[in-house]
């Protein structure tokens, strides 16, 4: 019986030392296990903090680069306005004005376009009813309203009396050999001219001597040329000067008294004989 009872009692204590044990080593392992997963929650946790927080850097990055990039926009616009403006100033204070539509260069393209359209419609507007209130003009130097007349000056006759001819006037320079000192010539004809202003238009313009007596120094009250490239009245004997004719013809009136009507062919020749030996039959 004694026996018996120690038997159970090892038994039973067997047992119990079996069941606490796996008690404990449940226990372990479940510390072991709530251990682990709370590590791994406290790493995904933080995970998923640096996560939230590489976001939230992310975005306050990009809303420091929005909000540097808006700023710098916002000075290149400012910049950009100033330029215009100053632009618009220095070409203002010229002679000229300009658009000033130019200050508007940042705006819209639909509203540039508009504003091209309508400041080119005002302007055509304009020209169009400057050029309708004003009458058409017709240029006063049209080419065909011009008139031209031709002059010649020649000496040819002191060839034939050069036993009469001042010796300081025996060359080429005063006397030429085919006794031309201005061929003919062509010059335009302005209204009122006289044979004298075409003769001092052409000595002037070829730079040839030219001296004469005015209306008021002398009797007849008309111009009187005394001298043409040097050579003289009376340079060439007693019977000698400078005489004009038109078309051929002399007249009786001072150069200056002659007025122009234009297509006239004008001649000075020089005389040796008071005009004789030009062929004028009128001097006595």
């Amino acid at each position: 019986m004694r026996k018996k009872i120690i038997s159970i009692g090892l038994i039973t204590i067997i047992l119990l030392s079996i069941i606490t044990g796996c008690k404990i080593q449940s226990i372990d392992e479940h510390h072991k296990i709530s251990e682990k997963d709370s590590i791994e929650n406290d790493l995904k946790n933080n995970i998923n903090d640096d996560v939230d927080v590489g976001k939230k850097n992310e975005k306050k990055e990009s809303g420091d680069i929005q909000k540097t990039e808006s700023k710098q926009e916002i000075e290149k616009n400012t910049t950009d306005i100033s330029e215009n403006n100053r632009d618009i100033e220095y070409k203002s204070s010229g002679s000229t004005k300009t658009s000033t539509t130019k200050s508007n260069k940042n705006s819209s393209d639909s509203n540039n376009s508009i504003n091209q359209k309508s400041s080119t419609t005002k302007t055509n507007a304009k020209e169009t009813n400057n050029t309708s209130s004003k009458p058409k003009e017709t240029p006063a130097n049209n080419s065909n309203n011009k008139k031209y007349v031709t002059l010649t000056i020649r000496c040819d006759t002191i060839l034939n009396n050069r036993d009469k001819l001042d010796p300081n006037l025996n060359n080429e320079r005063f006397v030429p050999s085919n006794g031309v000192i201005l061929q003919k010539t062509k010059f335009e004809l302005e209204d009122n001219q006289s044979v004298f202003d075409i003769l001092v238009k052409a000595t002037r313009k070829y730079r040839i001597h030219m001296e004469y007596q005015g209306a008021n120094q002398n009797k007849y009250a008309s111009v009187y040329v005394q001298g043409i490239n040097n050579v003289y009245e009376f340079s060439c004997g007693e019977l000698s000067g400078w005489m004009y004719n038109v078309n051929g013809n002399y007249p009786n009136i001072g150069c200056d008294k002659y007025i122009l009507k234009g297509g006239e062919n004008i001649e000075w020749r020089y005389t040796c004989d008071l005009g004789r030996d030009l062929g004028v039959n009128w001097i006595k």
